[in-house]
Parts: structure tokens; C-alpha cells; sequence
């Protein structure tokens, strides 16, 4: 693989250091294929008839005179945070390898908390939908772990569960394709009946799938698929005959448990499908040179979606 010129803080500030510069790219993100104006009527090209509007977060189409607002219906809508900023944050959060903490970001620019970790929330929520890849004809690992989660259990007498995880535990399901990209979920438990329903909904039947020995995934080759595993059990960490292997989602389940332990400090339950987002879009974007930020930003609905198709003809 070629080695990745990556985006730095100095480069990605001179391509997005403005409010102007933002905004505009913002609108180049989210305009139809076409480039022609969202008045279905006039169908001006935007990059000739679009001009800023001086006072206000729009741009005003020089054939039709509508104003459009790029941050309409996206997480930046009715927000007080400048759009250059909410653009800086973004690519800390993509371009950081151990994750940001809302403190770190409320420290920095000196917003409220709160709203930082809205903010961060709403970024998480956006990479979900970026995570929609299909992992057809290609080899994938399966695996389960576990994530400590809210504040139980802090107190020295309280009644940890014995086996597999514990009560202060949330069971995760990781599908890492091999140099490829990644989904994680929440899960109840690491039953047969939590997992196998994730499998067969996220992997199609031509994917080789590798796991380890536990029961759980002992299904999979009932329901079509091409399934080997790999006996932990026996100190073998590669079956050479197979070449299954959990390697990979092994190494990515301890570089988000590391950034929980180090970085968030603490995740709830409730907010943790939040962070595995956060973590599978970092994985999969890992050799973008922007870390992923305009895949990221095509993510957006376009404006056309939220600015309605004009009846009125133009004169």
C-alpha cells in the first residue's frame, strides 16, 4: 500500500480557515450532481450565479434571487457555533488517533460544556450513516468483547457477576473486514440469538467470515456461509491451514477500549453505540488523506431535499 500524504491542521485551515470558505463548501457538499440551482424552475449553474449574501449564513442565486441557507437540515442548523469552527472540531475529532474529550474541546474553544458534548454527539450520529458498506466477496472476523460502562460497581462490596463479563459490562459485536473497514454494535448479550441476527443482517452469504471458537457462531455454516475459526483455546492465534484469525478485530477492540480508558474516561450505556461509531468511521477512513472529512460532509442530505421543488416560474 502507498504511503498516505495526509491532510495537516496548517492545510486543512488554509482550505476551510474562513466562514466564508466553510459555508461554501459546505455548499459544494451538499448541492445535487447536476450543480444546477435547487429552484427547479431557473436551473442556474451554482458555481456562476450563487454569491454570498454579506450579513447572513446564505447564498442568493443571481437568476431566481432565492436565498439558500447550506446549513439548513444538517447537525449546524440553528446552531451558535460558527460553521469554521464546527469544520476545526470535525477533522480533531477524525485526525485524532486516541479520540477527543468534550473537555479537551471545551478547553480549547472555549465553549460550554454542554454544548460541546451535544455537539461531539451529533458528529457520532452523522458517522452512522457514512457506515453503510456492503461486504460482499470479502473476508471479514467476528468477534465479541466487553466495555465497561456507567458508574457501577465503584464500591468494593458490590456483587460482581462471575463467567463471561460482569455487571458493569456491555456486550459489543465487531465486523472488521481485513484491511478494510469496520462495524461495531451494542449487543444484549453474546448469545446465539443477539449475534446471528447482526451477522446475517450486516454480511451477505459470499463473505468468508472468521471467528473464534465460541458457540455462538456455530450457525453460521447452517445459513450458507463460508465460516473457519480459530482455537484460542489451544494458545493458536492463526490457523495456517484456514488462515482464520481474530487478529484484526482484537486489535481494534483494544485501541477503543484504550481511548475509553484514556480519553472519554467513562462512556454510559446509553451513548456507547455513539463512541463505537466514532471508532468504526476512524477505522474505516484510517488511509483518506482527510481522515474521512468529506466523505463525512457528503453525508449530508442535499438542500434539495429540504428546499422543496418552486411552482413559481421566473419571469
Amino acid at each position: 500500500m502507498e504511503k498516505v500524504n495526509y491532510m495537516t491542521i496548517q492545510t486543512f485551515k488554509k482550505k476551510y480557515g474562513s466562514e466564508t470558505a466553510c459555508l461554501k463548501a459546505l455548499l459544494n457538499f451538499r448541492m445535487n450532481p447536476d450543480g444546477l440551482c435547487f429552484n427547479s424552475v431557473c436551473k442556474a449553474p451554482i458555481e456562476k450565479y450563487y454569491h454570498p449574501l454579506r450579513g447572513r449564513k446564505a447564498f442568493i442565486c443571481g437568476r431566481c434571487l432565492r436565498h439558500y441557507y447550506p446549513m439548513a437540515g444538517s447537525i449546524f442548523d440553528h446552531s451558535h457555533v460558527p460553521v469554521a469552527d464546527w469544520f476545526h472540531i470535525i477533522f480533531k475529532i477524525l485526525y485524532s488517533r486516541n479520540g477527543i474529550s468534550a473537555k479537551e474541546i471545551h478547553r480549547e474553544f472555549g465553549f460550554s460544556y454542554k454544548s460541546v458534548f451535544r455537539m461531539l454527539h451529533q458528529v457520532r450520529g452523522l458517522m452512522l450513516d457514512c457506515l453503510d458498506f456492503e461486504l460482499a466477496n470479502t473476508v471479514v472476523e467476528v468477534d465479541e468483547s466487553y466495555v465497561t460502562t456507567g458508574s457501577k460497581g465503584l464500591g468494593r462490596h458490590y456483587p460482581f457477576t462471575r463467567g463471561r463479563g460482569s455487571l458493569r459490562s456491555t456486550s459489543i459485536l465487531g465486523i472488521i473486514e481485513r484491511k478494510g473497514v469496520a462495524k461495531f454494535y451494542v449487543i444484549p448479550d453474546t448469545s446465539a440469538d443477539s449475534i446471528i441476527p447482526e451477522i446475517t443482517k450486516s454480511i451477505p452469504d459470499t463473505t468468508v467470515i472468521y471467528t473464534d471458537s465460541w458457540g455462538a457462531y456455530n450457525q453460521l455454516k447452517n445459513l450458507g456461509y463460508r465460516h473457519a475459526i480459530v482455537n484460542h483455546s489451544k494458545y493458536e492465534f492463526v490457523d495456517y491451514n484456514t488462515s482464520a484469525s481474530t487478529n484484526s478485530a482484537e486489535s481494534a477492540f483494544s485501541n477503543f477500549k484504550r481511548i475509553v480508558t484514556g480519553t472519554w474516561r467513562n462512556v454510559s450505556e446509553g451513548k456507547l453505540q455513539n463512541y463505537l461509531n466514532e471508532q468504526a468511521f476512524r477505522h474505516s477512513y484510517r488511509f483518506e488523506h482527510d481522515y474521512g472529512f468529506e466523505n463525512l460532509m457528503h453525508c449530508f442530505p442535499p438542500l434539495s431535499n429540504v428546499y422543496p421543488a418552486e411552482i413559481k416560474k421566473v419571469a
